[in-house]
């Protein structure tokens, strides 16, 4: 989906591996996308972290079961951006839209 878009992703099967790529070069990473429940880091720690290096990054938190406490946790730390699973090719680029071009207001 993502290259259909026009993205050159970069894919990562843990969220750890994700954060340490994230921290040799975060200026290098336009936009991340992250679930919100994963294993070893939740959406919402690893939003923390990647938010401790790069403030203002881009992110965009997926979920297929999505906690109100766990999004108004994300949104304190900056995140602007959700998707909800399953998703179509539109409502992804519309909000990969959305978290790289913000409204000023």
């Amino acid at each position: 989906m993502l290259t259909k878009l026009g993205y050159r992703p970069l894919a990562f099967t843990s969220a750890t591996e994700a954060l340490a790529a994230f921290r040799e070069n975060p200026n290098a990473i336009d936009l991340v996308v992250t679930d919100m429940t994963m294993p070893d880091l939740s959406g919402v720690e690893l939003a923390r972290q990647m938010y401790a290096l790069r403030p203002g990054l881009p992110l965009v938190i997926t979920s297929g079961h999505m906690q109100a406490d766990d999004a108004d946790q994300a949104r304190a730390l900056g995140v602007r951006c959700f998707v909800e699973k399953p998703f179509m090719l539109g409502t992804l680029a519309e909000t990969f839209h959305q978290a790289l071009h913000p409204d000023p207001s």
